[in-house]
């Protein structure tokens, strides 16, 4: 299968995934906040990573570690309805060496980027977000 389609994929299944809930509890009727809010969806596999949040004053300082056998990805990515906060993205390899990093603290709208990197570890930080990331990664 093409990597840019792994990689959208990957984004779509991360946005479904993210929004997916069996019941919906609602004190008022004016309540809009999905069931889902700050609630992070992760897939991690060989030669695959992919995240998704809604996100309302979401905090969150995570690593995660990649399996990536290839030394060229692609790189999908959405930020909509940003509303303020700070995030990041950033991918390492060895010796804790920085590959790649990219502000998600405004409305990013990406189609695939190749990035010619073999990451070990993803590391992603929140701080007061509010917005819908999708992130999907693939190996070439």
């Amino acid at each position: 299968m093409p990597a840019r389609l792994v990689a959208a994929l990957l984004l779509f299944f991360a946005i479904g995934v993210s929004a997916c809930s069996d019941t919906m509890v609602s004190s008022s009727p004016d309540d809009e906040m999905p069931p889902a809010t700050n609630t992070p969806t992760v897939g991690s596999t060989l030669n695959s990573f992919g995240f998704a949040v809604i996100a309302d004053g979401f905090s969150l300082d995570e690593t995660y570690v990649l399996d990536f056998s290839g030394d060229t990805l692609s790189l999908g990515l959405a930020v909509t309805d940003y509303q303020g906060g700070t995030a990041s993205l950033e991918l390492y390899g060895a010796g804790d060496a920085l590959l790649y990093q990219k502000d998600l603290g405004r409305n990013v709208a990406q189609g695939t980027e190749q990035v010619a990197a073999q990451p070990e570890r993803a590391v992603l930080r929140f701080e007061g977000f509010t917005g819908l990331v999708a992130l999907g990664i693939s190996a070439n």
